[in-house]
């Protein structure tokens, strides 16, 4: 790991391994041209986490595990896609903490059910978010707070935790 595949147009980080205990941290700044970044393939149960700041030519695709971002730059411009199953949130402290130095304002493209927030940091999503035309279950696994819109389906909220904040300040 990591790999390209055949076509030279994705980026694979997290390969095909059904080990629950992997983990890549991406520290420094990554740059691809034309290129997806894609988090896990069919059953990868680790967790890839991007710092610093990337920029990234294609979309950024969690297939499976957990996606964390420890920088607003993470994935730069990119489209962030997240599919069924995926655990997507913040990882680790980001910049002195305060809320305007947390927001992530990537754009995400939710392709299935997903939980958002890892660990004990809530996550701050400033990007839109696209159903894709469908309800999607979101469970928090910590607070969300999106001031982006929500649009294109509907969400059924579940939360195993009862201090968990589920806040939309967008034109939802």
């Amino acid at each position: 790991f990591p790999s390209h595949d055949s076509s030279g147009s994705r980026l694979v980080l997290g390969g095909s391994s059904t080990a629950t205990t992997r983990r890549i941290d991406v520290r420094g700044n990554l740059s691809t041209v034309n290129t997806d970044l894609v988090i896990g393939e069919t059953g990868h149960g680790g967790m890839v986490a991007l710092y610093g700041t990337n920029s990234i030519g294609g979309n950024v695709v969690l297939r499976s595990g957990q996606l964390g971002y420890g920088s607003i730059s993470a994935f730069g411009t990119s489209l962030v896609r997240i599919s069924d199953g995926g655990f997507f949130g913040q990882q680790g402290t980001i910049g002195g903490g305060t809320e305007g130095e947390r927001i992530l304002t990537s754009n995400i493209s939710l392709e299935g059910n997903a939980t958002i927030g890892l660990g004990s940091f809530s996550s701050y999503l400033g990007g839109n978010i696209d159903l894709n035309g469908a309800t999607r279950t979101i469970t928090l696994g910590n607070s969300t707070f999106i001031s982006g819109s929500i649009t294109n389906g509907g969400i059924n909220l579940v939360s195993s935790g009862s201090t968990r904040v589920f806040a939309l300040n967008g034109n939802n």
